[in-house]
């Protein structure tokens, strides 16, 4: 194994309503999470009600713009699919999806989800906030571990 690559343990869920996203972040908070683990991806402003210190910038993925809250993790995470044409909604985001997952999560935004990637240091930690993105009824959740 190359010693430079480091372990990876996401959760990405997408929600329907700014008010679940938003109650699912502060539950994540409270689990002890930091808001450089914890970034809400939007295709409107992703500052979540009640909570407006948190800044976003905006960053092109999947052909569109996007808003984001955490974008040094939203930057290690999709490094390879933030450039990735708008007809590519079908193909691989990162080579950690299959075509399927990467058009879930697109499929989400362009239809007004507000979309949780959350990075886990354990896989504790992993199951947590995979747990806790469930507690809020999103209508997807998916976890990932990868090499990168």
């Amino acid at each position: 194994m190359d010693d430079a690559k480091q372990l990876f343990r996401i959760v990405i869920g997408a929600f329907k309503g700014a008010d679940l996203a938003a109650s699912a972040t502060r539950d994540l908070h409270d689990e002890g999470l930091a808001d450089t683990q914890v970034c809400v991806i939007g295709a409107a402003a992703a500052v979540l009600p009640g909570d407006p210190a948190r800044c976003t910038e905006q960053r092109r993925f999947a052909g569109q713009m996007v808003e984001v809250t955490a974008p040094e993790l939203f930057d290690r995470v999709w490094h390879e699919a933030t450039q990735a044409p708008s007809s590519d909604a079908g193909k691989t985001l990162a080579p950690w999806m299959t075509p399927g997952q990467s058009k879930a999560i697109i499929d989400s935004l362009r239809s007004g989800a507000l979309v949780l990637l959350v990075s886990a240091s354990t896989a504790t930690e992993q199951v947590r906030a995979s747990r806790i993105q469930l507690n809020h009824h999103p209508s997807m959740v998916q976890a990932y571990s990868f090499m990168a």
